[in-house]
């Protein structure tokens, strides 16, 4: 009996979303998926973000309204092309990088439900000491009006959106199935896990989705290198300086220039592990062991009952060093 099924990666943001885009996109291209996948691109619809497919705009809409006449259709084609292709359990992946925090469980299942016959919805779970790193790196390497800091407390102490929903026992709740719609599935993202295959056959494995089958110029590349210490200093130092010259003519837009130089210079250096600009060795940047530290500890009350209530089926060993990784006991 064919039981086809939808799963919607939810992310939530730096949990390699990204990669796993680029990845199925890639293997789509080199036509390696394996038949029972399907990744919607193309002739399904799903548009194209440079050169990686992602679902995030379409089913975003999700959020402020009921699906439109293109949404439905494009999704009616998907479940159509899973029937088609047949066997035990034809499966759809789509992947949302702020899906779990934004979109609202009922409408979402509503939309996807008339076209599967199984509705899964993946979160996987970045220990917040290297989320929250790589999200203040994300916005130090953003140009915008915003004061720049390489400090957690700063960002958190904004209410920074996507750092809130790193809140894992949170984000379980949300997507816990009521009445039986759907089901929801909590992963493990673990350091190493960026660059490589680990984090996606781990997927799969959840998913008995089989081996992820190789594809060409995914393993071993970071789609964000890290820049280095002296890198993102310059960044945020650049910024800062633009907020506080923001009212003198023209200061703006050469700051933004110098800006935008220094990010292809710095992100040259992170690639090659080469030599920054003032001479120095690269050297990457990351929280020292007392911010690392203050994050795990505003995260620990979430984290513990995260860990007491999740189910880590057969990822036991995986939630074990994920505690570690996050500073909790499990």
């Amino acid at each position: 009996m064919t039981v086809t099924r939808a799963v919607v990666h939810l992310g939530p943001i730096k949990s390699g979303t990204t990669a796993l885009s680029r990845y199925l996109t890639t293997a789509v291209a080199d036509r390696v998926l394996p038949p029972h996948i399907v990744y919607p691109t193309g002739e399904l619809w799903f548009g194209r973000s440079g050169a990686i497919v992602r679902q995030r705009a379409e089913l975003e809409r999700l959020i402020e309204r009921e699906p439109d006449a293109e949404l439905t259709s494009a999704l009616a084609g998907v479940g159509a092309e899973l029937r088609r292709r047949g066997g035990e359990h034809p499966t759809a992946l789509f992947v949302i990088e702020t899906g779990g925090a934004r979109l609202d469980p009922q409408r979402t299942t509503e939309a996807l439900a008339p076209h599967v016959d199984e509705v899964v919805y993946v979160v996987m779970a970045r220990p917040q000491t290297t989320a929250v790193t790589s999200i203040v790196a994300q916005r130090a390497k953003m140009w915008d009006g915003e004061r720049a800091s390489l400090d957690p407390r700063v960002h958190i102490a904004r209410g920074d959106t996507d750092i809130r929903w790193l809140d894992y026992d949170a984000l379980q709740a949300k997507w816990m199935p009521s009445a039986g719609e759907h089901r929801h599935i909590m992963l493990p993202f673990l350091e190493g896990d960026q660059g490589t295959f680990r984090g996606i056959q781990r997927l799969f494995d959840a998913l008995d989705l089989g081996a992820a089958p190789a594809a060409r110029g995914i393993e071993g590349r970071r789609i964000h290198p890290t820049f280095s210490r002296e890198g993102m200093q310059a960044l945020v130092d650049l910024k800062n300086r633009a907020h506080r010259w923001a009212w003198v003519p023209g200061a703006t837009a050469r700051l933004e220039a110098r800006f935008r130089e220094a990010v292809t210079v710095y992100h040259a250096s992170a690639i090659g592990n080469g030599v920054d600009p003032s001479g120095r060795p690269y050297r990457p940047w990351r929280f020292d062991d007392a911010e690392r530290a203050w994050v795990a500890e505003h995260f620990r009350a979430a984290n513990e009952r995260f860990l007491a209530t999740v189910d880590r089926g057969r990822f036991e060993q995986e939630w074990q060093q994920w505690g570690r990784e996050a500073g909790v006991t499990t």
